[in-house]
């Protein structure tokens, strides 16, 4: 096993179940990284791209990686894939509409980065944060974090379904895959979904404190 792996294992292995990583594991020995010069950076919609995870070909390429951030959040993605439903992490392809969560996959894939490994990177910056405040309507943070490396976009889904519409919920997600290229000057469209998703959990936690209240007063009668 490539040895940049094994430590990769060893290091979620300490924070984490095995569970989810049984299917990781067991296919890690296929699993290819290849280093390239940055000159030969790939670019999508003028932005480049330093590393890159294929799915399909269970095939890692980094083109530049100054302290390893980027190939760990390219075997976050690699642990978190599922290619026989096309699905990575919280991304997932349908035949019509193409890639749905990109957006989230990207933003919750660095949040997890940047908590297990203690990489400081404004990668995905947006994202990151909007990731983070979609967290909060998980009652458990782990098990968020268990869907995710089980590529359970319908659990991410049907957790979001207990605060919001599925209208709501699907907004949100397409929303966030706009930001996937988008640079600084898509600062007011952040704020705008960021503060959508705010609403969403003050209604929340509004509903939760009337219900309490009134179950309160019926058990006090």
């Amino acid at each position: 096993m490539n040895k940049d792996i094994y430590i990769f294992i060893q290091t979620l292995l300490k924070v984490m179940p095995k569970e989810n990583l049984k299917n990781f594991i067991e296919r890690a020995n296929d699993l290819s990284i290849e280093y390239h010069s940055y000159r030969d950076m790939p670019a999508e919609n003028g932005y480049f791209i330093s590393g890159t995870y294929n799915g399909a070909q269970n095939a890692i390429n980094i083109y530049f990686d100054k302290n390893k951030s980027v190939l760990s959040h390219e075997l976050l993605h690699a642990a978190s894939s599922d290619r026989k439903y096309s699905q990575v992490g919280f991304s997932i392809i349908f035949e019509r509409a193409g890639m749905v969560g990109e957006g989230l996959n990207e933003g919750y894939t660095e949040l997890l980065n940047q908590r297990l490994f203690n990489h400081q990177t404004n990668s995905y910056l947006y994202l990151t944060l909007l990731a983070e405040q979609l967290e909060d309507f998980y009652e458990n943070k782990e098990d968020m974090v268990e869907d995710y490396f089980k590529a359970d976009f319908g659990a991410l889904i049907g957790e979001l379904l207990k605060s919001m519409s599925l209208e709501e919920a699907i907004d949100i997600i397409t929303d966030m895959d706009l930001f996937i290229h988008q640079s600084n000057s898509s600062f007011i469209e952040y704020m705008q979904l960021r503060q959508k998703i705010q609403d969403i959990y003050v209604r929340k936690f509004l509903t939760e404190k009337k219900v309490k209240a009134f179950v309160k007063k019926l058990s006090n009668k």
